[in-house]
């Protein structure tokens, strides 16, 4: 009889494993093979789906979804519904507007199957990835979060780690220990950053179940039931939190952003300043009162507040930000050129690309053109060398999954904004239609006021579309749809 040594049995017992996982890699792969296949033949069958129309849906955040206080139809999804139905007496086209303000790429992904399988679209539209910061997603060395990657992609990983998620949950169930609610918490806070907010909230409640007295807790639910717009749910958690806990600022903080949501402007001042003593050093306290007292016209309560929240913290980029507009708002263009530089020399690593192109617009707007075009070509150069590996990958994600399921993909790029950086984020994926929007609003904006496109510069050289910058959206997409239909 053949002996087996010690290391052949090891041996053996890894070839079987790497067996056992190719096996279920092959079995998943199949299956989904089978079911995209499936898919694509009922959309090749029945381009039309069930009422025959040519359905576009359009991702984004608050660029793309309809603005608070205005009529739904001046989005530009809307916009491009209207103009594609007038101008093609062949096909009739739904344009289903899935944008929601606030989000990031990450939310995107996250609710991208979902979104096809419940409208079943036949082109996608996306603009996104302003949102997007240095901590989207923890950042890994180029090497490590390849290798990350590729095992994420692996179906069998999927499984394995649904299948440790779901245990480590009945795990915590079953144990009931006295710090089973801050697991909970820090699932529900995880949840939440990769944009599973129904799996977040579950957590959150269960940590609530766990230890009723939770004043964090109460605020994450609180901030969840708020990207809900469900303003009452939210109110009643923020409150609970304050009742639990009334020292703790960031309460009243989220307590003010939502009066200001629900339009409530006589108790928001005061739920600002209580922040403020409950935390003197609170900067985010005093950059949000900052930005009611703009909103209200009081310049130079305005002013003073923010400047508070700087000295507070000088790398501050939302206050800094925030002058910034302060100073255009209030008509000082060259105070709101010194604020730029300002902040630029802090060198901001998450609204550079904000200050960039609100100095170019700065410059422009006084005549300096040579000026304005050497800013213009800086940004272009730090957007096409500084990119955010979370926005890429997701973005990436996003374009191989509508395209893997034989779906037009239309990549559009902001207004203003260079279409270069986008393309440079999805290079090397064939199928893609990009969109530019620079060259037509630099065109209408040589032509018209600023405000006449745009409500605010939140992007820098961009902002929030008025109804007349969203049309202007609307016809390039519509002139690019048709030409390619």
């Amino acid at each position: 009889m053949v002996r087996t040594s010690p290391k052949q049995k090891v041996a053996l017992l890894c070839f079987g494993i790497f067996l056992t996982f190719l096996f279920i890699e092959t079995t998943l792969r199949v299956a989904g093979f089978i079911y995209i296949a499936g898919l694509r033949g009922a959309i090749k069958n029945n381009p039309g789906g069930e009422a025959g129309p040519y359905r576009i849906l359009c991702l984004g955040e608050s660029t793309t979804a309809p603005r608070l206080g205005l009529t739904a139809d001046s989005s530009w999804p809307a916009q491009l519904e209207k103009i594609l139905n007038k101008r093609s007496s062949q096909k009739k086209f739904v344009v289903i507007n899935a944008g929601i303000p606030g989000t990031n790429s990450a939310a995107i992904v996250s609710q991208l199957e979902m979104n096809l399988r419940r409208y079943k679209p036949h082109m996608v539209l996306t603009m996104f990835g302003v949102n997007d910061s240095g901590d989207t997603i923890p950042y890994e060395p180029v090497l490590t979060n390849k290798a990350i990657l590729f095992m994420q992609d692996l179906r069998s990983y999927k499984l394995l780690r649904l299948l440790s998620e779901r245990m480590a949950i009945l795990k915590n169930t079953i144990s009931k220990t006295v710090g089973d609610d801050l697991a909970y918490l820090q699932l529900g806070r995880l949840k939440k950053e990769h944009g599973d907010f129904e799996d977040a909230e579950q957590a959150i409640e269960r940590a609530l179940e766990l230890n009723p007295t939770s004043d964090e807790a109460y605020l994450l639910l609180g901030r969840l039931k708020m990207r809900r717009r469900d303003f009452r749910a939210a109110g009643e958690a923020i409150q609970k939190a304050i009742g639990i806990n009334p020292r703790n600022d960031e309460a009243y903080i989220l307590l003010g952003r939502l009066n200001m949501r629900r339009g409530q402007f006589g108790s928001v001042e005061s739920a600002f300043r209580t922040a403020i003593e409950m935390n003197p050093s609170s900067e985010k306290a005093y950059t949000m009162l900052g930005w009611l007292f703009m909103i209200r016209g009081d310049f130079q309560d305005a002013e003073k507040v923010i400047e508070k929240a700087i000295e507070i913290n000088p790398r501050n980029d939302e206050a800094h930000a925030m002058l910034v507009r302060l100073n255009v708002r209030r008509g000082l263009l060259s105070a709101g050129e010194k604020a730029t530089e300002k902040a630029i020399e802090m060198e901001p690593t998450e609204s550079l690309s904000f200050f960039y192109g609100m100095l170019a617009r700065l410059y422009r707007r006084r005549g300096a053109v040579k000026e304005a075009d050497e800013i213009s070509l800086k940004l272009r150069k730090y957007e096409s060398k500084n990119f955010l590996p979370a926005l890429r990958h997701n973005y990436r994600k996003v374009t191989q999954t509508i395209l893997g399921q034989g779906i037009e993909m239309v990549a559009v790029q902001y207004p203003v904004r260079s279409v270069r950086s986008l393309k440079k984020y999805l290079e090397g994926i064939n199928g893609i239609v990009f969109v530019s929007n620079e060259e037509s609003f630099k065109k209408a904006l040589s032509q018209a006021p600023y405000d006449k496109y745009f409500y605010d510069s939140f992007g820098g050289n961009f902002g929030h579309c008025t109804p007349e910058g969203n049309k202007l959206i609307a016809q390039n997409l519509a002139g690019v749809i048709l030409k390619r239909l």
